[in-house]
């Protein structure tokens, strides 16, 4: 896919964080916070990788269209804007699902920042920067099994469903998400 749309900046800022990309020589790092996560992965029934971060850096997340491409995927650090500290991770991908949206693939920031309204400063620092870039969407697919993130998009605006995806039929061992999307 060609880049249609340009990129969201490569630093944002809101009142209490910087967002900004991350880099390959701190993957160690951002994998640690990544790994304060993985009981997510038990909730939704899908594996831990321990080599996420790293292929995040090197190849992207990239989503299952033809010609998805390295260049239009960003993963982007949520810092503190008093001390710089790593406090949690997001990657998006843009022109996915359709040209002129921001899918974003994965959103996690650790518990000990969580309900402190954080995360929400962070959605509308991305959605506002991605209708400032012409973007007409941000898109996302949550666990049909994490109430607690079906809960917070919900809250964020992100009410249409855009479809739902997975296993039929419902088990513990089974997986589905629901893709839900922001108008801009």
């Amino acid at each position: 896919m060609k880049k249609s749309k340009p990129l969201i900046g490569s630093i944002l800022e809101t009142e209490r964080l910087v967002l900004r990309e991350a880099k390959l020589s701190e993957y160690k790092e951002i994998q640690k916070i990544y790994e304060t996560g993985s009981y997510l992965k038990d909730i939704i029934g899908d594996k831990f990788d321990k080599n996420h971060i790293y292929k995040c850096l090197t190849q992207g997340d990239l989503p299952p269209i033809e010609n998805a491409n390295r260049e239009n995927y960003t993963l982007k650090c949520i810092c503190k804007k008093a001390d710089g500290k790593l406090i949690g991770i997001f990657d998006i991908y843009h022109g996915y699902p359709g040209e002129r949206d921001i899918w974003i693939s994965y959103f996690y920031i650790h518990p000990k920042y969580q309900n402190k309204g954080l995360a929400h400063e962070v959605i509308e620092c991305l959605c506002l920067e991605g209708k400032n870039s012409q973007y007409d969407k941000v898109a996302l697919g949550v666990s049909l099994k994490n109430w607690n993130a079906i809960n917070f998009w919900v809250k964020n605006k992100f009410n249409n469903i855009i479809g739902v995806f997975g296993d039929k039929e419902f088990s513990s061992k089974n997986v589905a998400l629901m893709a839900l999307e922001r108008i801009l």
